[in-house]
């Protein structure tokens, strides 16, 4: 019976170190750089008196509107090219009166416009720029950020006295296709700017 029940034990060991061990793999992120075109505005910003120490009744929200369309029609815009929504506001759950303003354009002339046109109550929200990737753009990239892939995997493994084998998977890393990809304005990036990801794991194996 005990030499059973060591029988059983060592076959055990072996069945777990034998199969619950995995493969040696490397997991690489590749990248490719996209430069959207046409990318689409979109930018909103608060009207109210909210962000002022003047009590309610000093200026209100209708004034507020006549000062700021001003400012937008002397920057070449009106507020009849912007979209109201007031129930947003009303989510930020401020005390005072007021509103919320959003614009859209492919135009990059029209949204610096937009962008620069201040008035008393105007506060940012949001100013960003939506890239959108068809099939057969993601399919280029996704060439290139595996070419990326490999490469940086090779550098890595070199020296260890392995290789690289068979690709074990890739993973798509928020890559929407047809659809918009909201990224920020940033001063160290072109307009259009995307980096385009995939996560990608190969197999290692001995010279």
């Amino acid at each position: 019976m005990k030499i059973m029940k060591k029988i059983v034990f060592l076959l055990v060991l072996v069945s777990y170190f034998g199969f619950s061990q995995n493969p040696p793999s490397i997991q690489v992120i590749g990248r490719a750089v996209h430069i959207d075109k046409t990318p689409l505005f979109k930018g909103s910003v608060t009207l109210s008196a909210a962000y002022s120490s003047l009590p309610s009744e000093a200026i209100t929200l209708t004034q507020m509107r006549e000062k700021y369309d001003a400012v937008l029609k002397n920057n070449g815009l009106s507020l009849a090219q912007l979209k109201e929504d007031k129930f947003a506001y009303e989510a930020l759950g401020y005390d005072k009166e007021g509103t919320i303003y959003e614009f859209e354009t492919t135009s990059l002339e029209a949204f610096r416009k937009f962008m620069k046109s201040k008035s008393f109550g105007i506060q940012r929200l949001q100013f960003d720029q939506n890239i959108t990737l068809d099939a057969e753009e993601i399919a280029l990239l996704s060439k290139t950020a595996f070419a990326n892939a490999k490469e940086k995997a090779n550098a890595i493994v070199q020296g260890m006295g392995m290789n690289l084998g068979k690709i074990i998977s890739v993973e798509d890393n928020r890559n929407y296709l047809d659809e918009e990809i909201p990224r920020g304005l940033y001063y160290d990036k072109p307009i259009g700017h995307y980096q385009y990801e995939i996560m990608v794991t190969f197999a290692l194996k001995d010279d």
